[in-house]
């Protein structure tokens, strides 16, 4: 909460794209850093990487969620809210079932070659955040240049 008021702030001074960037990058950086959890990895470890992930989600949800209701004609924001909430929603599932659909293959490849069943899950996982880090910076790079090029409508009365 208290990334999401100051998120708002930063974005006001430097801009919406660079705010949005930064987070969507802090989000991707986290995924990175869970994909070299292990076993071993102690949970403040975790923790931390989690943290980092968090304070992109304030910097980056705030600020779209702002743009995305700014960007249409004030008369629409309710419909401009509810195509960024049924957005958000799809993202998420999307991202579950690729996540979960990579973890699945790769863990049902990898039991029966002798190793050992947490080895193969964390690979199997290492991989899963590793895609979704690179969706994330893929699908984010759009977003930002939509940002940048200022891809709004303008307000109209009719």
């Amino acid at each position: 909460m208290a990334v999401t008021k100051y998120g708002m702030r930063w974005a006001q001074r430097a801009g919406e794209a660079r705010t949005v960037g930064g987070g969507l990058v802090l989000i991707a950086a986290g995924l990175l850093l869970l994909s070299t959890a292990d076993a071993g990895t102690p949970y403040a470890r975790y923790l931390a990487f989690l943290l980092v992930m968090s304070v992109g989600a304030g910097l980056a949800m705030p600020t779209l969620s702002h743009a995305i209701v700014a960007s249409v004609p004030a008369r629409r924001s309710g419909m401009g809210s509810g195509l960024q909430g049924a957005a958000r929603e799809l993202g998420a599932a999307l991202g579950i079932a690729v996540v979960g659909t990579v973890l699945s293959v790769r863990f049902a490849a990898g039991t029966g070659h002798g190793a050992g069943t947490a080895a193969v899950f964390t690979d199997a996982t290492a991989l899963g955040y590793r895609i979704a880090a690179g969706a994330d910076l893929v699908v984010g790079g759009a977003v930002v240049a939509g940002l940048r090029t200022g891809a709004r409508s303008a307000p109209t009365g009719g």
